[in-house]
């Protein structure tokens, strides 16, 4: 089932207004979320690429189940090392009905009403999952899931995009640079921070009692214009409860007025080590002489 948002009499429908959905078992995937690069800059995979957006809120029950099929995918990712990139935008439309969902940005709605205008559509809802920025579907649709990033994978990139990372330090910002080949005028990079391993003890609303798991939470996410050159530096903005060694940063070329994604790549958060804090040390007692 999905519940709706929408954005001409500005409504939001519950839970039975829309048809219901037979959600599917996960099915086999083909994800591979950012490996761990060292030093190396990420590269666009030249044989296609799938960038999976999901829409989703702690606040709808409907979301639970494309959570996990995401988090499935995602899970994929490092085993298969297949160019697979999973972002979970937490909306915020859902906030007033129950339960404020943390994770939740308005920025994540306004980008999912740009999407609803690119696909011609009169309304949001979650959960919705879009790949590449060309098809749409509930996210709790794993065969449809698994057909759409097949097909992804099956087109090669459009653009190409090579991604450095300046070693983030705690309490800064991460610095990014792209550059960018092959892409048309008027282009866009966009650049996500995204998080694992999240979780929250939902206390009211439609999953009241519920402890619900997240995965690829997007945490900051920031839209530049590419220029002539085709570099474009990003700085992302860590959350303060950010953790290192769960994080890794998503980059993609998407067109700005059709919203089909061109190119991707990924990686693991490259963060400095951790100062340690020097031993204490004790001095053992003078010999009496």
């Amino acid at each position: 089932m999905a519940h709706t948002h929408n954005d001409r009499s500005i409504s939001r429908r519950i839970p039975g207004v829309i048809g219901a959905l037979a959600l599917l078992g996960l099915g086999a995937g083909f994800a591979a979320q950012p490996s761990k690069l060292g030093d190396k800059p990420a590269r666009t995979d030249a044989k296609g690429f799938a960038v999976v957006e999901l829409y989703t809120s702690e606040g709808c029950s409907s979301c639970p189940p494309a959570d996990a099929a995401l988090a499935a995918l995602h899970a994929r990712a490092t085993k298969d090392a297949t160019p697979v990139y999973t972002l979970s935008f937490h909306v915020d439309y859902w906030n007033n009905l129950g339960w404020p969902d943390r994770f939740s940005t308005t920025g994540n709605t306004e980008r999912q009403h740009r999407y609803a205008k690119a696909f011609r559509a009169n309304s949001v809802y979650t959960p919705q999952a879009i790949v590449n920025g060309s098809a749409e579907f509930v996210g709790a649709d794993t065969s449809r899931l698994d057909t759409e990033v097949k097909a992804a994978l099956a087109k090669p990139a459009t653009a190409s995009v090579k991604l450095t990372q300046s070693p983030w330090q705690a309490d800064q910002v991460i610095g990014l640079r792209a550059e960018i080949e092959h892409a048309p005028a008027g282009a866009l990079l966009c650049a996500a921070l995204c998080e694992d391993g999240l979780s929250n003890d939902v206390k009211a609303g439609e999953n009241r009692g519920r402890v619900l798991a997240h995965d690829s939470v997007v945490r900051d996410f920031q839209v530049s214009k590419i220029g002539d050159d085709g570099v474009v530096r990003v700085s992302l903005t860590p959350p303060k409860d950010l953790k290192a060694s769960k994080a890794s940063i998503v980059v993609f070329v998407q067109d700005a007025e059709t919203m089909k994604v061109l190119g991707a790549t990924g990686a693991a958060l490259k963060a400095e080590p951790e100062a340690k804090a020097p031993r204490a040390t004790t001095q053992a007692p003078a010999t009496p002489k």
